[in-house]
C-alpha cells in the first residue's frame, strides 16, 4: 500500500469523526467553575478534616488529620496515615 493511499484511507476513517465531534460541541464556552467546595482544603475544619470533606477508605484502614506543618501554598495540608498490621 502506498503512503497516499494509506493518507487518503485514514482520512476517510478520522474525517467523520472528527465532524461528528465538531457538531456536538456546545456553541458557547462552559463556564469554568469548581465544582468541589473548598477545594484548596483551607475551610474551617469541621472535626479532623476541613470543611465539606470526608475520609473515603477503600483498602487499609487510614487516619486522616489537617496538618499545619507541612503544607504548600496555604495555610495546612490533609495527611493520611495507614494504619498497619506489624504483628
Amino acid at each position: 500500500m502506498n503512503r497516499s493511499f494509506a493518507l487518503l484511507r485514514a482520512l476517510s476513517i478520522t474525517a467523520p469523526l472528527a465532524a461528528r465531534l465538531t457538531a456536538s460541541a456546545p456553541s458557547e464556552p462552559v463556564p469554568n467553575t469548581n465544582l468541589l467546595p473548598n477545594p484548596d482544603l483551607e475551610g474551617r475544619a469541621t472535626g479532623v478534616l476541613p470543611a465539606h470533606w470526608a475520609p473515603l477508605t477503600i483498602g487499609p484502614k487510614a487516619q486522616f488529620t489537617i496538618d499545619r506543618r507541612v503544607r504548600h501554598s496555604g495555610q495546612q495540608s490533609v495527611r493520611c496515615a495507614l494504619e498497619t498490621d506489624d504483628a
